[in-house]
């Protein structure tokens, strides 16, 4: 007898599994998402780090300022009356009250400077910059500034 024949189904072709190509084409598709998504959580991980410093710096600033400025107006001469233990005084213009890298209470890594300017920018009037400093993550200094207006009169 001869040979049957069966007939060949149409929809054989998609049960035949997957190529070695379209292996390969999927796993580097799926390589490539896998590298943007790991950079986008590094990415995020650092803007956290840069956040998380200068929250803290401003949190430092703002805190000294309300200190200083729940104080009563000093005069030139009294402007040590500001300084803080840990403030090296340097008298000015601007008189000047410093804390090293190490030295402000709780936050080693930063650094804090504090100016005072009197009759600025009128007459009777302190002006107040404090500039906190910190080491970046990439060992470069970046510091965050505030700037507060006092005056004998004004609350």
């Amino acid at each position: 007898m001869g040979r049957v024949l069966t007939p060949v189904r149409e929809d054989a072709a998609s049960e035949r599994g997957m190529t070695l190509i379209e292996v390969l084409i999927a796993l580097a598709i799926l390589g490539f998402v896998s590298l943007a998504i790991m950079n986008m959580i590094s990415l995020s991980l650092h803007l956290d780090g840069i956040a998380k410093e200068r929250s803290i710096a401003t949190s430092l600033a703002s805190t000294r300022i309300q200190r200083l400025s729940s104080m009563p107006l000093q005069t030139v001469a009294n402007y040590a009356n500001y300084r803080l233990p840990e403030e090296t005084a340097a008298a000015g213009p601007p008189q000047t009250f410093t804390t090293e890298y190490g030295e402000v209470p709780g936050n080693p890594k930063f650094k804090r400077v504090v100016e005072l300017s009197y009759d600025v920018p009128t007459s009777g009037m302190l002006s107040v910059t404090t500039t906190v400093s910190w080491q970046h993550i990439n060992r470069k200094e970046t510091s965050h500034e505030m700037i507060v207006f006092l005056h004998p009169f004004i609350e």
